[in-house]
């Protein structure tokens, strides 16, 4: 599928190749508009966390573009990015004494913005996490933890959130958490990213629009679907790949 970079508002990826020498010759192509949940998924090794890392301009493309509307991302100023974009990591950080109302306040520092109080306690009650705003993030468990990170890149990076692997180590009720906060974040018009092994939690979310199958060396090393998530057909792909 070809995908020109558009003037529309959406992340484009065009002609994407990462810079991976295991991963020479993948070419990926996407588009998305906001509001868009897009699942990316493939075996270990396939790429996931490069592609995006790649996104967020954390590591540079071998060859191609990632647009955020008409603006390339690997063009915009850091902290013009951090105020579009955010990233959401497998595992939160632990910084001691940092209370969960600090944690929200240095996303907006992050972007630029002013520390608002409103803002901050608005993010907190939207994510659910409003009980636990004086409480040290190292005080909190792995679940409760992650939580208040999207919560944290939903006030930071309000156009896209990206997000690998955020659900990883977490309980049932904990991943079912993070999913409905992310399907909150799509439905206000946030473009989520997310790479995950956790096909059932994810099918499950019923937030997913698009999702990109990562292959490297089959056909062109991905394929883009536009729709909701198959994954059935999804597990049978991956099945069938020998990494």
């Amino acid at each position: 599928m070809k995908t020109e970079p558009t003037s529309r508002e959406g992340l484009t990826l065009h002609h994407l190749e990462l810079a991976r020498p295991d991963l020479k010759g993948m070419r990926i192509n996407a588009a998305l508009s906001p509001g868009d949940f897009l699942v990316v998924v493939g075996r270990n090794g396939a790429g996931k966390s490069t592609l995006l890392q790649t996104i967020m301009s954390l590591l540079p493309p071998a060859q191609g573009e990632v647009w955020l509307g008409e603006d390339q991302v690997a063009e915009l100023r850091p902290r013009d990015r951090a105020a579009r974009m955010s990233l959401v990591t497998s595992t939160p950080p632990r910084h001691a004494g940092i209370t969960v109302r600090a944690t929200m306040e240095l996303a907006l520092r992050a972007a630029g913005l002013p520390v608002d109080r409103s803002s901050v306690e608005d993010g907190m009650k939207r994510a659910g996490i409003a009980v636990w705003a004086d409480r040290r993030l190292d005080h909190l468990s792995d679940g409760m933890a992650q939580r208040v990170m999207v919560a944290r890149a939903a006030l930071q990076g309000r156009e896209v959130m990206v997000l690998d692997e955020p659900t990883a180590f977490l309980d049932v009720v904990g991943k079912e958490d993070i999913l409905s906060q992310l399907h909150h974040c799509r439905t206000s018009g946030t473009i989520v990213v997310l790479a995950s092994h956790d096909l059932d939690a994810v099918a499950a979310s019923g937030a997913v629009t698009h999702w990109l199958h990562l292959h490297p060396g089959s056909g062109l090393g991905s394929t883009f679907h536009e729709g909701g998530f198959a994954v059935q057909e999804a597990r049978e792909a991956l099945r069938r790949e020998h990494r």
